[in-house]
């Protein structure tokens, strides 16, 4: 099937939408073919019988489910390997070619566009300077933008698109004023442009919430079922994952470290209260405290080369920088008793200056048992999380059923 000549494969992201009961049976089985993938996402190649075994379904059912999806070309079959006892009996594998995803993160200052089938591999990516954009209407005409230049760059034979994640920045109305935009409002426009164009599922959510789900899906997070993630960008961001799940708040309330109360007294944030810890511990912040200093560039790389030369001033930014990060640190620490807090975005190209100092700072502030368990991580500034989560948003909605109301499908 195609879509203004752009091969797309629907209903591979599971959005149950069942009023009857024939309807939530036709979505319980959808439900059980797609926990058979991510069985052999994670662990194939598998037998039929391996395969009953990890999903707990029985033989009959996953046999009859796995004929339907080899049929659908979901699922390889490969050559059975001889063996002096006969026979081994075939294995499965997900077909990673079977669909591709297209992830799209709008950051303030460049959009990443990265197209990856489903076995994660990629496809391409794309990489744009985001233009000025103020007002909710124009992030779907410049994400419809994005997509187009992304799939044009693929070129032809890659896999049809299934779904498209996503990222927004996370900026915040004060007081019913549409300071920066609304993102609800926002997300409505990209979903409707997207779907009118491509005919398939959108989901969008914020960029540090997507950044989170990458973490999770791509890196240092995979190796722990409890972590935050702190986006150190233009502002300072939260994601909290427990239990492999990433806390709620969603597009319209996420978590706002950024605009807690620990930040430079009488500093005035762009949200309009004064005393954020935003004004301190993001690139406005650096922006800011590098402005007062008197320093000639204010932006975060110039400042950071300074530092690195010795600039005085140039340290006490970094150092204040550094003070409102370990007081975040702590906040989190003592809130959710992470097993690690991992640190992301652009602003980690610059974590020499300010790491050791954020650690000592947050270690005075926290529990002490909490902060001695928890591992502080920085992330690689080159791994694009969010563009990664972008992506993640929809293989969560293929591989897994955790945003599923099962009861109201079984």
């Amino acid at each position: 099937m195609h879509a203004n000549g752009v091969p797309v494969r629907k209903g591979l992201v599971v959005i149950p939408t069942a009023q009857t009961p024939a309807d939530r049976s036709i979505d319980k089985r959808r439900l059980r073919k797609h926990a058979i993938l991510n069985v052999l996402r994670r662990h194939a190649p598998l037998s039929r019988a391996e395969v009953a075994k990890e999903t707990g379904f029985n033989m009959r059912t996953t046999s009859m489910l796995i004929e339907e999806m080899v049929r659908e070309e979901l699922i390889l079959e490969h050559e059975a390997v001889e063996t002096p006892r006969g026979r081994r009996p075939t294995p499965l594998s997900l077909n990673a070619r079977a669909a591709s995803v297209l992830g799209i993160d709008i950051g303030r200052n460049r959009t990443i566009g990265r197209l990856m089938d489903l076995g994660g591999g990629l496809i391409v990516e794309a990489e744009l300077q985001t233009p000025p954009i103020g007002q909710a209407e124009k992030f779907a005409g410049w994400a419809l933008r994005t997509a187009r230049r992304t799939i044009e760059q693929a070129g032809g034979g890659f896999p049809p698109v299934c779904g498209i994640g996503v990222g927004i920045p996370d900026l915040v109305e004060r007081n019913g004023e549409n300071a920066l935009f609304d993102k609800q409002k926002a997300a409505g426009h990209i979903r409707r442009e997207l779907m009118e164009e491509f005919g398939i599922e959108v989901l969008v959510d914020v960029d540090v919430r997507l950044m989170s789900r990458g973490s999770l899906w791509f890196g240092a997070g995979r190796d722990y079922r409890h972590f935050a993630v702190l986006k150190l960008g233009a502002g300072l961001g939260l994601g909290v994952v427990i239990d492999n799940e990433l806390m709620g708040g969603g597009l319209e309330q996420p978590m706002e470290l950024g605009h807690t109360p620990m930040g430079a007294v009488g500093a005035r944030c762009y949200c309009g209260a004064s005393g954020c810890l935003e004004t301190v511990t993001s690139g406005i912040g650096i922006e800011r405290l590098a402005r007062e200093a008197g320093l000639a560039d204010p932006q975060a790389p110039a400042v950071a080369e300074a530092a690195r030369t010795g600039d005085k001033a140039a340290l006490r930014v970094f150092d204040r920088f550094a003070e409102g990060l370990g007081r975040a640190v702590a906040t989190v620490v003592n809130l959710y008793a992470p097993e690690a807090v991992i640190l992301s975005g652009r602003l980690t190209r610059a974590a020499d200056l300010y790491v050791g100092r954020a650690r000592e700072v947050a270690g005075r502030h926290a529990l002490g048992p909490r902060f001695r368990r928890v591992k502080l991580i920085v992330s690689d500034p080159n791994a694009r999380l969010g563009a990664l989560g972008s992506v993640a948003i929809v293989y969560d909605h293929i591989f897994h059923s955790h945003h599923v109301d099962v009861d109201e499908v079984l």
